[in-house]
């Protein structure tokens, strides 16, 4: 059994090591030096590399290192950032006319020869043929991979056709749009240098506009979106991956960005598109100024203005309607201390269309704050009241509660003597004087009740401040 040992060994070679011989046999010498044509990102991480040249089989060597040997014209390699060298070298044969028989003179295995030419192997060398040109590639993977379309809007314009707006956060060269109506998914492409739908983009800056016309949706068998049915529109950059040796475009090899969030949109007539609030601000006491921008698409528009109450600022509970107007802006006035939750609305025709999203204010105004009295005897029966007047008060009213004197001589402690008179506000500082007419012993000084409250007119109502105490014994 020994004696077959070396035999076995042998076989076992020959079985592992023919089939890279028979590849090998199929090696041609080049016509040929490599010339790289094309190197441009693939995928993320990922570099495609063609070349031209008549050789079977080429090593690719990067930074002087080879990386893979194909049996191709192409290779795609993974790389990272930065600068590298690249070059191609063909794999050529040289017939070396050497003896292909090999003698295996080994125990119990003597003048036993073997011919590698029967098994498909040759005493060929392996070798390189002249290296393409150095390419110095600079690789900075595409952005545009892990960005996205941001604050996607839509709106519906005079002919009923939807338009989507958003921020795109690179240029691209198309824009795939995905229109979803139940299970029901379209695709459409708008290409920025296409005579078919460069008309339909509308580009400033970062932001894009994207007119879905509906002839153009019909001729890519694209849903068209219909007036008073709810669909989920969103969107994709495109963008043509660069030829790193050329610095062109290649419009067959496409990168993409990560798909928009999806935007819920119903298509509406043009008018009763819901305005958007520009500026809304406690201006003043008791003021809020609004400010809004709606296309009204040359509808007879006026706007509603309502107060929403809504229960721990989540649950509606009805609305209140504060004005109406066919501006866009609007200063709401005489309004008191509290949270509210202010929309508009388009009116048209007895109709009402879409409404704003809601302005969340807290208003918090002087004017309504008690009065702080400074209260001063300046003589045995006059008293000095002052205190500070905020804008918006129109008047203030004092009452002065006096105690009782029985007959007795014993003062009653229910005060049922008032003193009452209204006095001009003033913006600023203001005093007033009180006089106590009556009699009385010093050994009984009376203890004078005062209150002060703001009153500001607002049309038909009155509206008030807090009301300010004091008290006074006289001496």
């Amino acid at each position: 059994m020994k004696k077959f040992l070396p035999l076995c060994l042998l076989l076992l070679c020959l079985i592992v090591f023919l089939p890279a011989a028979a590849e090998q046999e199929t090696f041609e010498s080049p016509v040929e030096v490599p010339v790289i044509l094309k190197a441009y990102e693939a995928e993320p991480g990922q570099i495609y590399l063609e070349w031209s040249g008549s050789s079977s089989y080429y090593e690719v060597h990067v930074d002087g290192k080879n990386i893979k040997t194909v049996k191709a014209t192409h290779h795609t390699f993974p790389l990272k950032s930065g600068t590298h060298e690249i070059q191609i070298f063909p794999v050529i044969r040289r017939e070396s006319g050497h003896d292909t028989n090999v003698n295996l003179d080994v125990a119990g295995l003597v003048g036993f020869n073997v011919d590698l030419a029967m098994f498909g192997l040759t005493a060929d060398d392996l070798t390189l043929g002249p290296a393409s040109a150095s390419v110095m590639l600079d690789y900075l993977p595409d952005t545009i991979f892990t960005s996205a379309a941001a604050h996607l809007s839509a709106k519906t314009d005079y002919t009923g056709c939807v338009v989507l707006s958003f921020e795109a956060p690179l240029p691209a060269d198309e824009y795939q749009v995905k229109i979803q109506q139940g299970k029901d998914i379209s695709y459409i492409r708008f290409s920025v240098d296409s005579a078919d739908t460069a008309s339909l983009i509308t580009q400033s800056q970062s932001s894009v506009s994207i007119r879905l016309d509906p002839a153009f949706l019909k001729s890519g068998r694209c849903m068209v979106p219909e007036i008073g049915t709810k669909y989920k529109f969103s969107v994709l950059l495109r963008r043509y991956a660069e030829n790193y040796l050329s610095g062109g475009v290649l419009p067959s090899v496409i990168h993409e960005s990560k798909e928009s969030k999806a935007l819920s949109y119903k298509p509406v007539e043009s008018w009763k598109q819901a305005p958007v609030i520009t500026y809304a601000s406690q201006t003043a006491d008791g003021k809020i100024t609004l400010r809004w921008e709606h296309d009204s698409c040359g509808a007879d528009c006026s706007y509603v203005i309502y107060r929403v109450k809504k229960l721990g600022g989540l649950i509606s509970q009805g609305k209140e309607k504060l004005a109406r107007t066919k501006n866009h802006a609007y200063v709401l006035t005489d309004l008191e201390e509290g949270r509210y939750y202010i929309r508009v609305v388009p009116e048209y025709g007895g109709l009402e269309g879409e409404a704003s999203k809601d302005a969340n204010l807290l208003i918090s105004n002087q004017w309504q704050n008690a009065p702080e009295i400074i209260s001063r005897q300046t003589t045995p029966t006059d008293v000095l009241l002052s205190w500070i007047c905020p804008e918006g008060i129109d008047r203030y009213h004092l009452t002065v509660q006096i105690p009782r004197h029985s007959l007795a001589g014993f003062i009653n402690l229910s005060y049922e003597t008032f003193f009452e008179t209204d006095i001009d506000a003033v913006p600023g500082p203001m005093e007033y004087t009180y006089t106590y007419n009556n009699p009385y012993d010093k050994s009984k000084s009376p203890t004078l009740r005062i209150q002060l409250y703001g009153i500001r007119l607002t049309g038909e109502e009155e509206q008030y401040t807090d009301t300010a105490q004091s008290t006074v014994r006289l001496n």
